[in-house]
């Protein structure tokens, strides 16, 4: 039920950290200018007032949220109870009633809502993981009334997969990217009587819904490749972005014909992965994640930006941890990560070549651990889960704030 093994966890996955590729150092890239010696914390007056949601259930964590109206706001991820389900809640700003959870029984019992991309208050799409019972990747088409399940093909001998991005363009032209494990072969275990050693390995995961089914798209250099976002602005331009078998941040476009070869993202570290991407428009795309400067480290933030030209690196502040998402706001973008000691999240955004941070509140007692991060009618809105030594539950988070 989560992205394959790699260095430490992605941002998706909740859970401990992974294990992964070694890779060998990247090449030097020069950064943007953005004045990394005046990122500083902007003043007090400056940070949103946040507000904690009360949460219609005790225990789970929040990817994300997506406005599905102009008064309705899906927040989606996953529910922890004695198994592992999918979350989805709603919130409709004129009936007081705050969040509520919406029934996902048509998803199956043990999966994930990974992601969710929004047309129209009666078009939407949301994927999730594999699922043995299905025979494929799960995804569902809400209508507006209802939701309708739509099993994504997946290649033989699978042994796991999922879609961590979904990117809807049109009622036809829709894009998810993930990854899938395969089983290369099967063997009894000489030294464990009855067990058996697997030899599998991922491939990156792309498909196109086209109105009438699912379709995997061909990717080159895809072994060992996880795609974990993917953004869609045309027929002939689509940009996916996630990680190498190498361990390297990787970005694939595809021009209305093929995909890409991956194209490493300027950074400069030893190995890296972007997690999500945003967008203002085609010549204005963001790309955050995270680079590893040394074996010994959890990974700093990575920001790189696309002009219409070629990417480009963006310094970020030197205690800025792995960033997991990426919204665009007026001005600049907000970003949400995990602190570079991974015991906090936080939150903070770039404005006129100026980092200034969003003020998380932290108290010392319980532990912020932050995925998403929205922006819609001049609400910011950030989401993931709380933990505490007084519960022995991730709790569900979704803070808000005015900028």
């Amino acid at each position: 039920m989560s992205a394959p093994s790699r260095r430490a966890a992605s941002a998706i996955v909740f859970g401990a950290a992974l294990a992964g590729f070694l890779a060998p150092a990247a090449a030097q890239a020069t950064p943007a200018p953005v004045h990394p010696a005046r990122a500083v914390v902007a003043a007090a007056d400056r940070q949103p007032r946040w507000t904690s949601a009360t949460m219609p259930v005790a225990a789970g964590v929040v990817f994300d949220t997506v406005q599905l109206d102009a008064h309705t706001t899906w927040a989606y991820g996953v529910e922890l109870n004695t198994t592992v389900g999918p979350l989805l809640m709603t919130r409709n700003d004129q009936d007081g009633r705050g969040w509520t959870q919406l029934p996902t029984d048509a998803l199956g019992e043990k999966d994930r809502i990974n992601s969710v991309s929004v047309l129209s208050p009666n078009d939407a799409w949301l994927v999730g993981d594999y699922s043995a019972t299905a025979g494929g990747i799960v995804t569902a088409h809400w209508d507006g009334a209802a939701m309708t399940t739509v099993d994504a093909p997946i290649p033989a001998a699978v042994m796991d997969a999922g879609f961590l991005s979904v990117s809807a363009r049109a009622s036809g032209d829709v894009w998810a990217t993930g990854w899938v494990e395969i089983l290369d072969s099967s063997e009894p275990d000489p030294n464990k009587p009855g067990g058996v050693i697997q030899v599998t390995h991922n491939e990156a995961l792309v498909e196109h819904w086209d109105g009438h089914a699912w379709r995997r798209a061909t990717v080159p250099d895809e072994r060992e490749m996880v795609l974990q976002s993917v953004l869609a602005f045309s027929p002939t331009n689509v940009w996916a972005a996630g990680y190498t078998g190498e361990d390297q941040p990787a970005l694939l476009h595809f021009d209305g014909r093929a995909w890409s070869a991956p194209v490493p993202a300027p950074y400069a570290g030893l190995y890296g992965e972007v997690q999500s991407l945003a967008a203002n428009g085609p010549d204005d795309i963001w790309a955050v994640g995270r680079a590893v400067l040394d074996e010994d480290e959890w990974g700093h933030a990575l920001v790189t930006h696309w002009d219409g030209h070629r990417w480009q690196q963006v310094a970020t502040p030197a205690d800025a941890g792995r960033l997991s998402d990426v919204a665009t706001v007026p001005g600049g973008i907000a970003v949400t990560g995990s602190t570079v000691d991974q015991l906090d999240g936080y939150a903070t955004r770039l404005v006129n070549n100026h980092w200034q941070s969003l003020g998380i509140p932290v108290d010392g007692t319980t532990h912020l651990m932050v995925n998403g991060v929205s922006w819609s009618g001049g609400r910011l809105t950030v989401t993931g889960d709380s933990e505490s030594d007084a519960s022995p539950f991730q709790q569900p988070l979704v803070l808000t704030g005015q900028l």
